[in-house]
């Protein structure tokens, strides 16, 4: 996109890692952001494969992204970028009109830091952020021999902690996961 978009996608980002330090932010852009914390910065490409480990996508109108989001069914904060030839507006307003949730309009940052705060508390109040949202994503053939899902139950655990919760959670879980893995696995150490 154009500076000034990269601009309001970093200030943003920056704002959500400083607000809720349990959430992990990306600013997805092929140069550092100029006013992003560098760590918050991930030039890998294409976006779409980190788009599937997704929660929230906040993101322009554009076919890509949106037609991405709207098959993986991660809500999309989206602001309607001019283009040429490119109708971003009236591609989110068909998404909204089909499925309000889906997708949030917004031309502002502060209009989208509202919506993903509103989106972060609701994740929370209704366990948004759980290992079973990731399970239709899986499509793993090692994991799928695995008949009563001991692996891939423990990998999506393990995934949750190092990108959810802060330290005094990750800590208490990763005992209760020491102590499955013990006794499903008795003969291997962990």
């Amino acid at each position: 996109g154009e500076p000034n978009e990269l601009d309001i996608y970093s200030y943003i980002a920056n704002i959500i890692a400083q607000q809720c330090p349990w959430v992990t932010v990306r600013c997805h852009s092929p140069v550092p952001p100029t006013h992003c914390d560098i760590e918050l910065w991930d030039s890998h490409w294409p976006v779409s494969e980190r788009i599937l480990a997704a929660d929230l996508v906040i993101g322009a109108g554009n076919y890509g992204t949106v037609h991405l989001c709207q098959r993986l069914k991660i809500p999309l904060i989206a602001f309607p970028w001019s283009r040429p030839d490119n109708l971003q507006r009236k591609r989110l307003e068909k998404i909204a009109d089909i499925d309000e949730a889906a997708v949030k309009i917004v031309t502002s940052a502060e209009e989208a830091l509202c919506h993903t705060f509103d989106f972060l508390n609701q994740g929370i109040e209704k366990s948004l952020f759980s290992p079973q949202k990731r399970w239709q994503n899986l499509h793993r053939t090692d994991e799928l021999d695995d008949i009563n899902g001991i692996k891939v139950g423990l990998r999506l655990i393990e995934e949750t902690l190092a990108n959810k919760w802060d330290q005094v959670a990750q800590t208490a879980m990763t005992q209760d996961i020491n102590r499955l893995r013990q006794s499903q696995y008795p003969s291997k150490q962990t």
